[in-house]
């Protein structure tokens, strides 16, 4: 969601790691490869989208992720 705010999505999943571990500053922060499981369980949840890219040698295959859900603030309607 701190990406998304930003306006920086879609966004791949190397670089999800760095906010993360600045979120994380007072835990200890989970593997890599726990982050992606993560990520794949919330995208099989329809919490997040994601494409594969394959850019070849040069650019090799990566997920870019985007947030399919609104904050919990965002598209409700204040009642009166």
């Amino acid at each position: 969601m701190l990406l998304k705010e930003r306006d920086e999505t879609p966004v791949r999943t190397r670089e999800i790691r760095e906010p993360y571990k600045v979120l994380c500053n007072r835990y200890d922060p989970v593997s890599t490869r726990a982050v992606q499981e993560s990520l794949a369980e919330l995208e099989t949840l329809g919490i997040i989208s994601s494409t594969e890219t394959n850019r070849g040698k040069s650019g090799g295959k990566f997920k870019e992720l985007e947030l399919k859900q609104p904050r919990s603030s965002e598209g409700r309607t204040q009642r009166g």
